[in-house]
């Protein structure tokens, strides 16, 4: 597939006149080159479904009828893979049984027997070839990584934005685009412009965990979340923004303005997101509304997260060990009392800096304790799902056109707007989306540090449960 950005307007500086066109013939020449032709003999599925994903993405569908149709009748099924190390095997057992269960064909792969049978220049690229087999041998939509990094690495990736680079970005995009090999020149940069597969192929989740009850913790977590939701709360929804700046003429940008965009939807900066439906019952925290007061983590926020809610949706400066105000110190089962039965489970998206630094690396370069996001997702209670950054969170003073906020109201209006209601494809969606913009600001920095640390296949809750 191919997208492009087009701008039919025209601005004369000299007259200082703009003017557009009401109408634009665009005309598209292509050639065939030695990627496209590979990924298109070993990564086209051809299945239905796939072929369908395709027609609903582009202009010209009536091409769709052209591709090769895949006989499913032949096709030894797959949905998901879990890939694991050995000493957790017997605890994703329990998640694989539940998703065959419920329709959705699940095995257990081991990280140790990849790295014996599998080809690759590191682990990371063994790994990544063995999901390729899978997708290709048994057409395969997620792939849960279940372990922290040291056990399953991510692939560092290389953008730049303003005056800063970073050549390693934790992404598990990598894991999820399967086109090429990120690194086409060989050096020691990977996803550089034209390097990179902004499409992934399957959906990916990281359950960040080194220990058997984190493991036992998140499985519990997904589980309860989509079997058994408190169901008087699976339309409610938490909107928490935070002083992001000021200065020296007291000119002021708030979180709250950027979140309200995300709740009501917004046609701002050139796109148009839906927001949350009427029906949903959306509660707000922000600094705005007590300024120059602001509220506190403690106090205000943690009574609310214990009482119940289905989404919750912040912005405000954080850290690899601190996320909404709350330190890794607070996130614990004493403090946090939603248990999935008196009150839900929530699934959390924050664009925060380095929340979701699941390679534990700060800003500094040096490296510390697990992040906040990975303390979430694995105590007892808390949320179900996280999404949140492995680097830098990017905003704009006095503005919301900030990059990160792309993507948040991207995944939103992918939930209630599109139906794509599980967090991986909807995650993966708020950045396909966002491919047109991909050379602004920061965005490509965006696109590969968003990462879904739960159950990709996780299917969010839009509505109240019908009995």
């Amino acid at each position: 597939m191919g997208y492009a950005a087009i701008s039919p307007v025209v601005y004369y500086p000299n007259s200082g006149q703009i003017s557009y066109y009401s109408s634009v013939d665009v005309v598209f020449h292509t050639n065939a080159t030695a990627n496209a032709t590979a990924a298109f003999n070993t990564m086209l599925r051809g299945d239905e479904n796939t072929l369908s994903s395709l027609a609903n993405k582009v202009d010209n569908s009536q091409r769709i009828s052209n591709y090769p149709l895949l006989d499913e009748t032949d096709e030894i099924a797959t949905d998901y893979v879990i890939i694991t190390s050995n000493d957790f095997v017997d605890e994703f057992e329990v998640l694989a049984d539940f998703k065959n269960r419920r329709g959705v064909s699940t095995i257990i792969e081991t990280v140790e027997n990849i790295a014996a049978s599998f080809t690759g220049v590191d682990l990371q690229d063994k790994i990544r070839n063995y999901i390729i087999y899978a997708y290709g041998e048994w057409s395969i939509d997620y792939v849960l990584l279940a372990a922290d990094d040291e056990i399953l690495p991510h692939r560092g990736l290389y953008a730049s934005a303003y005056t800063y680079t970073d050549d390693d970005i934790a992404s598990d995009l990598y894991y999820g685009g399967l086109d090429g090999n990120w690194n086409n020149d060989g050096d020691s940069y990977w996803g550089e412009i034209g390097e990179d597969d902004l499409e992934p192929e399957v959906a990916v989740g990281r359950a960040a965990i080194d220990a058997s009850t984190e493991a036992v913790n998140f499985i519990n977590k997904q589980i309860m979340y989509q079997q058994s939701p408190v169901s008087q709360e699976c339309d409610n929804a938490l909107f928490v923004g935070e002083e992001l700046w000021s200065d020296v003429y007291c000119e002021w940008t708030f979180g709250a303005t950027y979140k309200d965009e995300v709740r009501l939807g917004s046609s701002n900066h050139g796109y148009t997101t839906v927001g949350l439906p009427t029906t949903f019952e959306t509660t707000t925290l922000y600094d705005l509304t007590i300024c120059p007061s602001s509220w506190s983590a403690m106090g205000n926020l943690l009574p609310l997260l214990n009482s119940g809610f289905n989404f919750v949706n912040h912005l405000g400066h954080s850290n690899v060990t601190y996320c909404m105000r709350f330190n890794n110190s607070d996130v614990n089962d004493v403090n946090f009392t939603n248990d999935g039965v008196n009150h839900g489970f929530w699934v959390g998206y924050s664009q925060g800096c380095y929340d979701g630094s699941f390679d534990n690396r700060t800003t500094s370069g040096s490296y510390t304790e697990d992040c906040i996001c990975e303390v979430f997702a694995t105590i007892q209670h808390g949320p179900a799902g996280f999404i949140g950054n492995s680097r830098y969170g990017w905003g704009d003073h006095q503005s919301t056109n900030g990059s990160s906020q792309y993507f948040d109201r991207q995944f939103f209006d992918a939930i209630f707007g599109e139906d794509i209601t599980r967090i991986g494809p909807a995650n993966d969606d708020s950045k396909v989306d966002n491919i047109w913009a991909i050379s602004y600001a920061a965005n490509r920095w965006c696109y590969y540090e968003l990462n879904v640390f739960g159950d990709p296949e996780l299917d969010l809750w839009t509505d109240v449960p019908q009995t």
